[in-house]
């Protein structure tokens, strides 16, 4: 039967008593594993109680110290006194458990050092540092030539005249987009040519529905093709106003070109009767110049003939 020894330290009056109760039990505590395993390693029985004993009188002194700093210092925080306690008995039980397993912990640690030397060798080669890649752009030189500044005016030409025929294009496609729409719902119409056509087939189908006796797949039926010629007949106004709409604008536009033709005609009159003005007056200055030439050769030769 195990005896475990239970010591009671002196303690200043100013510290608590839960922290003196938790710093003996944690001493008492450290005492009693370092007797467990004294026991078990009944080999070394000599030399524990040695160390023991000094252990015992290092944690006593220890102990009394920090309640001379206590006394010392009242204002000290009981938290700062609590990690002295505890830092003072983790390293007793490092210095135990370096004591005790001395022996256990050689061969393991001869065990551990191939493994650990090669996870450090693994560790070194994955760790690869990776240089920065500096790189330039080269920017072609700028040359201020007549020559690239004309032949980039003739591009841009070149780019204004497509952008224009591009949009003609355009307007062209969606013309014939319309006009495909157009001629999509006119084949939907079931050959009807006009919209009285169409009132005619939704009264037939209704006065037989009304007044025959039909079966009721056939009567719904007829009222599914009711509504379709009703849909169609109001697409088939929409397309007719817009046809008509369109059929104005043009002739609108033909009337506008035949007075545009007409007033073109009397601006080339105009423009002929003033060309032959302009030729008449210019045969008159070129006579009356000649005529002003001859003169005034003529008073030039008057002052040679004087001096003579």
């Amino acid at each position: 039967m195990l005896v475990f020894p239970f010591i009671l330290l002196p303690l200043p009056a100013s510290c608590s008593i839960s922290s003196a109760i938790q710093l003996i039990l944690k001493v008492n505590l450290l005492l009693m594993c370092e007797t467990k395993n004294a026991v078990v390693n009944s080999e070394a029985e000599t030399s524990s109680g040695a160390l023991q004993s000094e252990r015992e009188a290092c944690v006593v002194s220890e102990m009394k110290n920090n309640a001379v700093k206590s006394e010392a210092q009242p204002s000290v925080d009981v938290n700062h006194k609590k990690t002295n306690a505890v830092d003072s008995e983790a390293e007793l039980s490092v210095k135990g458990g370096l004591s005790v397993e001395s022996e256990g912990s050689n061969q393991g640690d001869e065990d551990s050092r191939p493994a650990s030397d090669a996870l450090d060798g693994q560790n070194v080669g994955t760790d690869v540092v990776k240089n920065p890649f500096y790189y330039l752009i080269r920017v072609p030189r700028y040359d201020d030539d007549e020559n690239i500044k004309e032949n980039i005016k003739n591009a841009l030409l070149q780019v204004e005249e497509k952008t224009k025929i591009r949009y003609a294009i355009r307007i062209k496609r969606q013309t014939i987009k319309e006009i495909d729409s157009v001629q999509s719902i006119m084949n939907r119409l079931n050959n009807a040519i006009s919209v009285g056509d169409i009132d005619g087939k939704i009264r037939s189908m209704e006065h037989m529905i009304e007044h025959e006796t039909l079966p009721l797949n056939k009567e719904k039926q007829l009222i599914r093709e009711i509504k379709q010629l009703k849909q169609n007949r109001d697409e088939l106004t929409c397309n007719m106003k817009k046809q008509d709409q369109s059929q104005q604008s043009i002739d609108n536009k033909d009337d506008n070109i035949e007075e545009h033709f007409k007033h073109l005609q009397l601006l080339k009159k105009e423009m002929e009767v003033l060309r032959n003005n302009v030729l008449k007056s210019d045969t008159k200055t070129k006579a009356a110049k000649k005529k002003y030439n001859d003169e005034y050769d003529k008073l030039n030769k008057f002052p040679f003939y004087y001096t003579r």
